[in-house]
């Protein structure tokens, strides 16, 4: 049992057990005494709700610890909405570098520059290049697909004001 070691009204410190018989035993404003805890814990569910700092009351008899509860406001259920935003993003930008590495991107954007600059329209470009640009092609209409849905997941989840609503919104589903 946890017990409060209490002096001139305050606790002093908490001890797992009656620390020793006599006069920390018997109660007197003036002199360390010691105290049982009453604990005071209302439910407390971590996805709609947020933990206050715990309060302590002093008693004659006994020292209660009440854990505050309250609702999250709005903006920290904004917070979880831009959270679950951060993380659409994420797996968006996944899905893109599995389609196409960030080094074949920049790859293929300075072979575009050249063959603009040596070329001009692609019409004019070596044949090997204008079919290389035409698997890109394919690939690009892929990633804008993923940049589409991405928006899209993303409005969804901003739509949301439940917490537990935002927090079960799974960003790995919804892609195809």
């Amino acid at each position: 049992m946890i017990r409060a070691i209490v002096f001139n009204g305050e606790v002093v410190r908490y001890v797992d057990d009656n620390p020793s018989p006599g006069d920390l035993t018997k109660p007197h404003p003036s002199k360390p005494h010691v105290l049982p805890v009453e604990r005071d814990q209302p439910a407390f569910d971590p996805v709609s709700q947020v933990l206050e700092p715990r309060v302590v009351t002093v008693h004659k008899d006994r020292v209660v610890w009440l854990d505050p509860v309250r609702d999250k406001t709005p903006e920290e259920v904004a917070e979880m909405v831009a959270g679950k935003v951060l993380d659409i993003k994420a797996e968006a930008q996944r899905r893109i570098l599995a389609i196409m590495p960030a080094y074949r991107q920049t790859n293929w954007l300075a072979l575009k520059a050249e063959m603009d600059l040596r070329y001009g329209a692609p019409a004019n470009w070596p044949a090997e290049v204008q079919q290389g640009i035409a698997a890109v092609m394919k690939q690009w209409e892929d990633i804008k697909a993923i940049r589409t849905r991405s928006d899209e997941l993303e409005a969804q989840v901003g739509a949301l004001t439940d917490p537990h609503e935002i927090d079960a919104f799974d960003v790995s589903k919804g892609w195809e």
